[in-house]
C-alpha cells in the first residue's frame, strides 16, 4: 500500500513491480509460518491466496486488462480476509514450536560443559 501513491505517474510500472514483489514476499513468509501450524484449513487458504496473487500477476504481465480489474478486487479481498482470519481466529499457542526433545540453548550448553564436551 505504501507505493500506491505512484499509480497515476509515469512510475506506475515500477510501482507495480516493487509493490508486487514486497507483497509476494510477505505472503510467502505468512504461508511458511502457517504451514508450520496445525491449522489445516488456514494452510489451504494461504496456498490459495498465493495462487490467486500469482494468477493476478500473470494477467498483468500478459495484458488481460478486463479480467485483471476483477482479479485485483478478488486478490485484495482475499488478502484482507486472510489477515483478519489470522488476527481473530488464531492464538499464540498455534504458532508455538512443539518439539518435546528441544532444550533451550543455555541448558544445552550447561549440559555439554557438565559432561566435559566441547562447546
Amino acid at each position: 500500500m505504501l507505493f500506491t501513491f505512484l499509480i497515476a505517474t509515469p512510475l506506475h510500472d515500477i510501482m507495480v513491480t516493487v509493490s508486487s514483489t514486497l507483497t509476494m514476499l510477505g505472503l510467502f513468509y505468512i504461508t511458511v509460518f502457517i504451514l508450520k501450524t496445525k491449522l489445516h484449513w488456514l494452510k489451504f487458504f494461504c496456498i490459495g491466496s498465493l495462487l490467486i496473487f500469482y494468477s493476478t500477476l500473470y494477467l498483468y504481465g500478459a495484458g488481460h486488462w478486463g479480467l485483471l480489474a476483477v482479479m485485483q478486487k478478488v486478490t485484495f479481498f482475499c488478502f484482507i480476509f486472510l489477515v483478519l482470519t489470522i488476527e481473530y481466529f488464531t492464538s499464540d499457542a498455534d504458532f508455538q514450536d512443539h518439539k518435546p526433545n528441544r532444550l533451550p540453548l543455555q541448558q544445552q550448553t550447561a549440559n555439554q560443559v557438565g559432561r566435559g564436551e566441547p562447546k
